[in-house]
């Protein structure tokens, strides 16, 4: 076989190839049961430093209650309902703010510069968070 004819007979497989893989529908892949994207909530991600540290709003989610409502990521978490979190863990207090779509949970935030406490009276609704993508090795 000459160069040419193999380089030609090449370059088609490779077009086909390529063409079949892009053509090809996307699998999804299918997630771990304990990989939670959908939730009711409001929209705040927590956070603490240590076990003894004041439990505070480390992130706020777009287009989210807590969002809407201008609340302000480093904010002191003080009171879920009324009820101190002082001798909560980040967990229980996961558990208070979440809950079902459509009701209400009250949030007593610290501004941190100012250390006026403010509440938030906000309706949960379903949030999606995209699921974690692992590196690949």
């Amino acid at each position: 076989m000459n160069t040419k004819k193999f380089i030609t007979l090449t370059a088609a497989l490779v077009f086909t190839l390529v063409t079949v893989s892009f053509a090809q529908p996307a699998v999804p892949i299918p997630q771990e049961p304990a990989a939670q994207t959908h939730f009711a909530g409001v929209g705040v991600m927590l956070f603490q430093s240590t076990t003894n540290a004041p439990i505070k709003i480390a992130r706020v989610m777009p287009d989210s209650p807590a969002w809407n409502s201008r609340i302000k990521p480093d904010s002191i978490l003080a009171s879920i309902n009324g009820d101190s979190t002082a001798n909560l863990t980040m967990k229980h207090c996961v558990e208070l703010i979440r809950g079902e779509a459509g009701t209400q949970v009250t949030l007593g935030l610290v501004d941190p510069r100012t250390k006026e406490t403010n509440n938030f009276t906000l309706t949960r609704t379903l949030l999606s968070v995209p699921p974690a993508k692992t590196a690949k090795p």
